[in-house]
């Protein structure tokens, strides 16, 4: 599929596996390998009450671990050849535009029982690109999505995760080979299935901004790693000294540098800018009513569970 095409996906439905953009066969088992043994390493550090200050553990909502390029330089060089690809930069510019930054670099993983993660949205402006470092075409342990909900009028509900299971049948896992590269807008209603396997599935996830949007300041990157490593693109755009400025709440505002003053389309899904044709149809609309219409009618029971559990 050309660049055009998953481009026009993206945009219609919030999300588009675009497949073996990058990496070789060698590359991708080389990246998923060491991966691996960079969370291992971080993992074994732990102790009851001490936890490496990269490591995500599941009551962040998902196993893994922050910073993957520090972790290890040939894994900065492999998600390097990422960011800095013909047409991974053609499909980020088409929806981002030409001046963007990276907030996190984080390897994520599904472990067997792992419960899933309820369907939400993320911050305003965010796209992540997802190079999945496993073979899943189970729908166990992925990220599924909503179809063209990122078009939607509405943000989405407070959703719990047990009306996300329910209506799992109504929402689209991204199936993945190992070494495809898949896009999606954060914006779109997304959550995790559960794993109900006895395999892992893990990912490096790398979230973008665009001129205009701001991100977090939880996330401190070595500023030794960056001067060291400033010849390589993902360096230069985790970069806190290049293209942002901390604001008065200790966020960073992505700036620009540009005369052209056009909105890049991320954020036109925000200022509801975008035409909202074909995305999705009816099974949008009814999926939507099912999810508003269960969160609202389970409120009560799950407020009268909360003070039984409480009182007892």
């Amino acid at each position: 599929m050309n660049t055009k095409n998953i481009i026009e996906n993206l945009k219609i439905n919030g999300f588009k596996n675009a497949g073996q953009l990058v990496f070789s066969d060698n590359e991708k088992e080389e990246l998923s390998i060491l991966s691996k043994n960079a969370f291992k390493l971080i993992k074994d550090t732990n102790t009851q009450n001490n936890y490496h200050k990269d490591y995500l553990k599941a009551s962040d909502g998902f196993h893994g671990m922050m910073h993957v390029p520090q972790q290890n330089i040939r894994i900065a060089k492999l998600i390097n050849k990422v960011v800095s690809n013909v047409k991974v930069c053609e499909i980020l510019e088409a929806v981002l535009g030409s001046e963007y930054k990276i907030w996190q670099v984080d390897y994520r993983i599904a472990i067997p029982g792992d419960v899933g993660l309820s369907l939400h949205q993320d911050s305003y402006g965010e796209l992540t690109i997802s190079i999945n470092l496993s073979n899943n075409n189970t729908g166990k342990g992925c990220t599924t999505f909503l179809a063209g909900s990122h078009l939607l009028k509405k943000n989405i509900i407070r959703c719990p995760l047990f009306i996300t299971k329910l209506l799992s049948s109504l929402l689209t896992p991204l199936n993945s080979k190992k070494g495809d590269i898949a896009f999606f807008f954060n914006h779109t209603w997304h959550g995790r299935a559960p794993n109900k396997t006895n395999n892992s599935y893990d990912a490096i996830l790398i979230s973008f901004y665009p001129s205009g949007s701001s991100f977090g300041s939880d996330r401190d990157w070595s500023t030794k790693f960056i001067k060291e490593n400033n010849n390589l693109r993902i360096s230069q755009l985790i970069n806190r000294s290049i293209g942002v400025i901390k604001t008065e709440n200790g966020k960073y505002k992505v700036l620009s540098n540009s005369k052209n003053k056009n909105i890049p389309f991320v954020l036109k899904l925000h200022h509801k800018e975008v035409a909202r044709n074909g995305a999705g149809g009816l099974k949008l609309i009814v999926t939507v009513f099912l999810f508003q219409f269960l969160n609202v009618f389970s409120k009560p029971f799950i407020f009268i569970l909360k003070k039984i559990i409480k009182k007892y």
